[in-house]
């Protein structure tokens, strides 16, 4: 590694070298782009460590940080690890029962909010919190009235460390001094998709050898912007909002608010994007749904020219170069469609486009590259991240990419006679905290991590992943399949928001539960006329059916025959995070969603065409709330689902 081991050392150096002469960061708010320099950013950190260390931090001592992206959050971050605590990032949607586990798990002893909600949350599990000493936050807004001692503002807690530094000079650089690379920097803990949250140990090296080995892949100029939209309680925003900007001196861009992140990308014109499947397929799928109201002349020269997008972006893999007569249709459909699409997106100037966290379809991958956005899927996960990522002009959209080894140590794959992948890299993890049963099973010693992972390398030395090795079904035929491999080309369609694949070993074909996409639907049913009230009466109407029906279809002609979808339902309600259903970076909770549904998962496979079903909704503010519905079973194929009964 090299000098600057950690990240409180890369903001110091970063100081030093532009100080108020370069941007750090932007954030958005009311409607104003608002500027950190690296002076800045430097100070804010400084002033907050100093005021961690007066306010009794030990080294080593946990520090939870509850909000939104941020620059306070960046900040807080690099202070805490200057005094040398460890932070612990917590996502602002979770809730007090989410956030009463992890403080006790990890036995934080201070916690940075963002504003009132999330001060909320901390005052009323406090007693549950005797560690807690602190309770620091960076929004006043609303917070006039609050007196509990345990409170302090962040521009308080500022200037507490200004007057530390005057009783303690040089504290602060040896503070950063003594910090190394192999010191905690944070616990990251698992999206919990098959089980209790796990807190993942990383080192300054763990996330630091990530972050370099991403530069290698795809270089970062400190002219670029990265939009920092997913929540630094996730390990990518960790390593590229923070690792790879700090390597780099990039500029780190926050939008002012979730549903402002397009038009805030447009106005910034950032290089650099990194989101979840999720917020991909989202874009996605609003680009197609704006079609389907579109003039006829849009529609016609969409129809018209996307396909040339398609061949061409498919090329490299099938044919080879590009012949210049597709290079000028391209083009052509560039100036008419492409480049206004990516405008319209916030895309127009990205050169590397990131995604990873779950499994997305390669239809997907394959819309972005024909309108000529650079998305690339990246493997990994928090207990090694990335192990794999897609090679600029040869996606191969089926693929997780190649070994994405740089200048360090080199990433190295095998795979297990159960078909698991495992991997060796300089950022697998030091363990889980608390948990030495599971980091037994993970690690395996020699710097190999067990992944859970089912995939297999192809010819070409590209990663092929398959599924959880815990998610793979088989049926009462034998045959063995993928869930999410066939859910996330059912979330390709416009019309559906989640999809979820049921089949066991005592059913004997597959079939789905499936969540209306709201706004689309309910778009398509005002378009065609069709009369609703309430997401449960859209989502049982028989016209949506049938659309869905069609739409499942279209995913079947290309499945091997004993995995396609031969009944479904439409559920009465969303998936929601705070039902444990998702997690909160949105992948499946299979096994509470199996838990929740598993009535009308049983039904489908039933001889009757309905069933009722009460469900209780829980609120955040702790109202239950019962929800009765008459569920509609539909078959997708007559002569499938007859053969299969």
């Amino acid at each position: 590694m090299a000098a600057e081991d950690t990240y409180p050392k890369l903001v110091r150096a970063n100081y030093q070298k532009w100080g108020d002469r370069k941007v750090a960061m932007r954030r958005k708010d009311f409607g104003v782009w608002n500027e950190y320099t690296w002076k800045d950013v430097f100070e804010h950190v400084k002033y907050l460590s100093l005021a961690f260390i007066a306010m009794g931090l030990q080294r080593g001592d946990r520090v939870c940080i509850l909000g939104n992206n941020e620059p306070p959050w960046f900040w807080a971050d690099y202070a805490v690890q200057a005094a040398g605590g460890i932070v612990v990032g917590i996502f602002a949607d979770a809730t007090p029962s989410e956030v009463t586990y992890l403080f006790q798990h990890s036995e934080a002893r201070f916690v940075v909010c963002e504003d009132q909600e999330q001060v909320d949350k901390i005052l009323e599990i406090k007693d549950a919190l005797p560690n807690l000493k602190k309770i620091i936050y960076w929004d006043e807004k609303g917070m006039w009235s609050y007196d509990d001692p345990i409170l302090v503002k962040l521009v308080e807690a500022e200037e507490l460390g200004k007057r530390y530094d005057e009783e303690h000079p040089g504290l602060f650089d040896k503070s950063v001094d003594d910090g190394k690379g192999q010191d905690v920097a944070i616990f990251s803990y698992t999206s919990g998709t098959t089980g209790v949250q796990k807190g993942a140990i990383l080192t300054f090296n763990n996330l630091l050898d990530t972050a370099e080995r991403t530069l290698d892949f795809d270089p970062w100029y400190e002219t670029d912007q990265w939009a920092s939209v997913t929540s630094p309680a996730w390990i990518p925003e960790q390593v590229y909002g923070m690792g790879s900007c700090l390597k780099s001196g990039s500029v780190v861009d926050f939008p002012e608010e979730p549903e402002t992140v397009i038009g805030d990308l447009r106005e910034l014109g950032v290089q650099v994007a990194g989101f979840t499947p999720r917020h991909w397929e989202a874009f996605s799928k609003m680009t197609l749904a704006k079609m389907l109201d579109a003039d006829p002349i849009k529609k016609f020269f969409y129809g018209l020219l996307m396909p040339i997008g398609y061949k061409v972006a498919r090329t490299p893999q099938t044919e080879g170069k590009v012949t210049p007569f597709w290079r000028v249709l391209w083009a052509v459909g560039n100036f008419l469609l492409f480049r206004p699409l990516r405008d319209k997106l916030g895309l127009l100037h990205v050169r590397v486009a990131l995604c990873g966290g779950s499994s997305m379809a390669p239809e997907i991958y394959h819309f972005y590259h024909a309108i000529g956005v650079n998305l690339k899927n990246f493997y990994g996960q928090t207990e090694a991240m990335p192990l794999t990522c897609q090679v600029t002009g040869d996606p191969r959209f089926e693929t997780a990419g190649i070994p994405m080894s740089g200048t360090g140590q080199p990433v190295e794959l095998r795979i297990s006679d159960e078909g698991e992948i495992m991997g060796r890299c300089g950022a697998v993890f030091q363990g889980y905290y608390k948990n030495p049963e599971a980091t037994q099973r993970t690690l395996l010693g020699n710097g190999w991590v067990r992944t859970g992972d089912v995939g297999h390398i192809n010819e070409e030395g590209s990663l092929i992943y398959i599924d959880r090795l815990s998610e793979m079904k088989e049926l009462s035929t034998g045959f063995k399949f993928s869930p999410q491999f066939i859910e996330a080309k059912l979330r390709f369609s416009p019309y559906l928001q989640e999809a979820v694949i049921v089949g066991d070993k005592d059913k004997p074909y597959v079939s789905s539960l499936i969540s209306i996409a709201n706004e689309t639907v309910g778009r398509w049913a005002e378009n065609h006329g069709i009369p609703y009230t309430t997401f449960t009466d859209l989502s049982q109407k028989p016209e949506v059916r049938e659309l869905l029906r069609r739409e499942i279809e279209k995913v079947n002609r290309v499945l091997p025959p004993e995995s396609r979808v031969r009944k479904f339902v439409t559920l009465h309600k969303e998936l929601d995070a705070d039902e444990a259903e998702l997690t909160r970076t949105m992948k499946l909770r299979r096994s509470a969603i199996v838990e929740h549904f598993g009535e009308i998962a049983d039904a489908v496979y039933g001889k009757d065409k309905t069933f009722q079903i009460a469900t209780e909704v829980k609120y955040r503010d702790g109202r239950v709330a019962k929800i009765t519905a008459n569920i509609n079973i539909n078959d997708v194929d007559t002569e499938i689902a007859r053969i299969g009964k």
